[in-house]
Formats: structure tokens, C-alpha cells, sequence
């Protein structure tokens, strides 16, 4: 039987009204944030399971190929990494896609990462700049809400200036990896803590940042997608901040060994 024109008319009110409802809001963003870092968890628990044991096989047997191939995957990781947070931060489209690629390639690398520090160098260096991660990300959150950090022309002009100056570290960095060898290992040790502590603090900015990003896309009503997109920035800056407190650990602890 044909549904009548009136049937019909009063559906298409009630699809185009969900449409309308079909909004961004904050629970989307944090449950599409926690879904990303779901997924480079899961794989940087893979990666820190496996990749001691690859090392250990490789000097038992003397072979090294499989070493090898694994550190050709991470090169490809972050490559892929990279192209898919441009990706899903240029197109809400994307970004679901582009930051689940994301997610499960920096997940890989922060593993592996953290695998070896774990298992080389500090003891539960992985866990301890997870719960700083965290406690970085609560302590911005509270700080931004209730409004003791604003985003306003003034926060974005000092967030310029930090990019400015992580563009000036670059060759700054390549200069210091030349003539580092010339110095004294501790004041060297001090100049590398001095660069981590301002890639920190940069990466700290960049959450309030995002917040107003998420707090911009809910009072716009964007439209649903453009949570993945947000999350995925998120991400990009929680990831951002574990990578230089697990830098910012191993100068430290380096430090202390030289006294």
C-alpha cells in the first residue's frame, strides 16, 4: 500500500529535525578520543610485548633480519603516522578513518619506544609518564573550564610564538648533534632538558587549544563528524606529551647518573 502524501511530508519533517539534533557535543568528542586512544593502546601493547623478545631472538641467533624488518615497519609507521594526522585534521570526512590509521601507527611506534627504555634504560619509565600524561590532561581540563586559561587573541599570539620558536629548534638541534660530541657530556644533557622542557610546555598549550576547538565545534553545531577530527587533534597532543615526558625522563635519569 502507498503511504500517503501527508505520512510522507511528516517523515521527511521528522528525518530532516534528527538531522538537525545530529549535532557535535562534548560526550561525542571524549567518547571519539577515548576510542582513539583505545586503539594505540592495543597496539602499543603489542609492540612492547613483542619487540624485546624479536631483540632478544636476534642475538641468540646471531640473525638480525627480523630486527631489521621491524625497524622498517616503524620507519613506515610513522611515516603513515604522519600523512594520516594531516589527513583527518584537514578533512572532518577523513578523520575517523585518517585517526584510526593514526592511532594504531603511533601506537606501534610508542610501544616499541617504550619497550626499550622500559626494558634498557628506566624501569616503568612507560607507566610513569602515563599517569603524568593524564594528570597534565586533568589538570588543563580544570584549568580551562573554569576559565583560569582562556583562549583568547593573547593565549594564540604566545602559542604562535612557542611555533615559531619549535621552527627555530630545528636547526638549532642539528647544530647541537654536530657539535655536541665537542662538549661536556652534562652541560650537553642540560641544554637537551632545556629544548624537552619546551617541547612540554608547547604541548600543554596545545590542549587548551583543543578544548576550544571542541568547545567551538558544540556551540556551532557542527555537524556529528567533525568530533573525529577533534579527537583526533587530542590525540595528536596526548601523544605529543607522553613522547617528551618519556625524553624529558631519560635526560633526567641521565643526569642523576653523572653525579
Amino acid at each position: 500500500m502507498k503511504p500517503s502524501p501527508l505520512f510522507t511530508a511528516v517523515k521527511a519533517r521528522n528525518e530532516e529535525i534528527v538531522d538537525v539534533r545530529e549535532t557535535a557535543t562534548y560526550k561525542g568528542v571524549a567518547l571519539k578520543t577515548v576510542i582513539f586512544l583505545l586503539f594505540t593502546l592495543a597496539t602499543a601493547t603489542l609492540s612492547y610485548i613483542f619487540l624485546p623478545k624479536i631483540i632478544e631472538a636476534a642475538e641468540n641467533s646471531g640473525n638480525t633480519n627480523s630486527l631489521a624488518i621491524y625497524v622498517g615497519v616503524l620507519i613506515a609507521a610513522s611515516i603513515v603516522s604522519l600523512i594520516a594526522a594531516i589527513v583527518g585534521r584537514v578533512s572532518d570526512r577523513a578523520a575517523m578513518i585518517a585517526g584510526t590509521i593514526y592511532a594504531l601507527a603511533e601506537g606501534f611506534l610508542l610501544g616499541s619506544i617504550t619497550a626499550l627504555v622500559d626494558n634498557y634504560m628506566i624501569h616503568y619509565a612507560g607507566l610513569i609518564c602515563i599517569f603524568a600524561t593524564f594528570i597534565i590532561f586533568g589538570v588543563m581540563l580544570i584549568l580551562y573550564a573554569t576559565g583560569v586559561i582562556k583562549v583568547n587573541n593573547i593565549f594564540r599570539a604566545v602559542l604562535l610564538g612557542f611555533f615559531i620558536g619549535l621552527i627555530a629548534l630545528i636547526p638549532f638541534t642539528i647544530i647541537l648533534a654536530i657539535v655536541g660530541r665537542f662538549m661536556d657530556y652534562t652541560t650537553y644533557l642540560w641544554i637537551c632538558l632545556g629544548i624537552e622542557a619546551f617541547l612540554l610546555l608547547y604541548g600543554v598549550i596545545t590542549l587548551a587549544l583543543n578544548f576550544a576547538e571542541a568547545e567551538g565545534i558544540v556551540r556551532m553545531g557542527a555537524p556529528k563528524r567533525a568530533e573525529w577530527s577533534v579527537a583526533l587533534g587530542m590525540e595528536i597532543s596526548l601523544v605529543f606529551i607522553y613522547i617528551e615526558l618519556l625524553r624529558l625522563l631519560i635526560i633526567i635519569a641521565s643526569l642523576v647518573d653523572r653525579k
